[in-house]
């Protein structure tokens, strides 16, 4: 079973995969003067810049062209990857979607995955890597035969033929890349949902970044009304090892949007923090997130969920193996801190947020309008 992969000359490929005739770049055309320059392995960084400095106008960019890559995918490769920067940066994307769709008019049984990175550079070299990795492990196919005890492989496909069919002429299947179950690389997924008084809908945590001192943890609640007041104090020195850092007001109403509580944990890991301190909030995180740090706590804190009753020196403790998050507080004595909260304000009273504020469900259903 053959592949092939086209990337745009964003990728920098390793010397490697330079090596590889089923590695492809699609160059990107750089305008500058009324020059077209490509972005291939003939371009020359010094005389570009020599001629964007002697322009009085900035240069532009065009992306690979959908013919450029429909011919790609109709090399003969039974199935075909594009990879490609950010859609938000360039039509590279778009193009790739549609010189996709222009050879399966050909050729119908091509089968075309085309990948947004949602960044460039070395995003997207990572990506190609691990193309190359899973089809050299045995692919889709190899995934089958390791879920064969748990899913039904006798059921028919659209193609006619069952996915037992499929993984009976397997070919190659390296089991150190894609594991058996028994071989699995972790007992459990990287998520976890927690409950317990402070998160009565749930919260979530990856818990494969924890570390193992941490899935286990008790300390006194930091609390703070915005991610920004949590970074401060970080920075500032006033976070001690052990603490629980209480970040509210970030939830899908209160942001309103739940952004990411990115710059808060990248200031723990940067402070030496990741594994000494936990944070817990109603925002979210990324996927790159490290350390013991809870979100999506719902109910929110707009919503008067418990998270809203916290305060400073509250013993909370997380228990990731024992999927629950709490506060050492009696169900009477939270109630009495929430009945005395003022009424919740909106930080936007107008526009399109507002709306979304105000309609917006919780996180444990989603953050969708209602």
């Amino acid at each position: 079973m053959s592949f092939h992969i086209v990337a745009d000359s964003c990728c920098e490929l390793t010397a490697d995969m330079k090596k590889r005739e089923n590695i492809e770049i699609a160059p990107l055309t750089l305008e500058v003067g009324g020059e077209s320059i490509l972005d291939d392995e003939t371009f020359d960084q010094k005389y570009f810049l020599k001629r964007v400095a002697e322009c009085p106008e900035c240069p532009k960019s065009a992306c690979p062209s959908p013919d450029y890559f429909r011919k790609s995918f109709l090399n003969g490769a039974e199935r075909c990857y594009a990879v490609t920067l950010s859609a938000q940066l360039s039509g590279s994307y778009n193009s790739a979607v549609l010189g996709a769709n222009l050879a399966q008019e050909e050729n119908d049984d091509l089968k075309i995955h085309v990948f947004n990175a949602r960044s460039a550079s070395i995003r997207e070299t990572l990506i190609v890597k691990k193309i190359v990795e899973c089809e050299e492990a045995g692919g889709v196919g190899a995934v089958l035969k390791a879920l064969s005890g748990m899913v039904d492989l006798d059921l028919m496909t659209v193609n006619g033929k069952t996915h037992r069919q499929k993984t009976d002429q397997l070919a190659i299947w390296k089991q150190e890349v894609i594991r058996t179950v028994e071989q699995a690389y972790a007992p459990e997924g990287s998520m976890a949902v927690l409950h317990g008084n402070l998160a009565p809908k749930g919260c979530v945590v990856k818990q494969s970044a924890v570390a193992p001192q941490m899935r286990k943890h008790t300390g006194p609640a930091r609390c703070f009304e915005c991610e920004e007041e949590a970074v401060k104090a970080i920075y500032g020195g006033s976070i001690q090892d052990g603490d629980v850092i209480v970040i509210r007001n970030e939830g899908p109403k209160g942001g309103p949007g739940m952004r990411e509580m990115l710059t808060a944990t990248a200031a723990l890991v940067g402070m030496g923090y990741s594994e000494k301190v936990a944070l817990i909030t109603d925002g979210r995180f990324s996927g790159a997130t490290r350390g013991p740090c809870i979100g999506h706590i719902s109910p929110e804190t707009s919503q008067r969920g418990p998270i809203a009753a916290l305060m400073d020196g509250d013993r909370i403790t997380i228990d990731i193996d024992g999927g629950s998050l709490s506060v050492e507080l009696s169900e009477e004595d939270l109630k009495k801190r929430l009945d005395r909260l003022p009424e919740f304000q909106y930080k936007i009273t107008e526009g399109y947020l507002y709306r979304y504020a105000r309609e917006v469900s919780s996180a444990d259903e989603g953050a969708v309008l209602k």
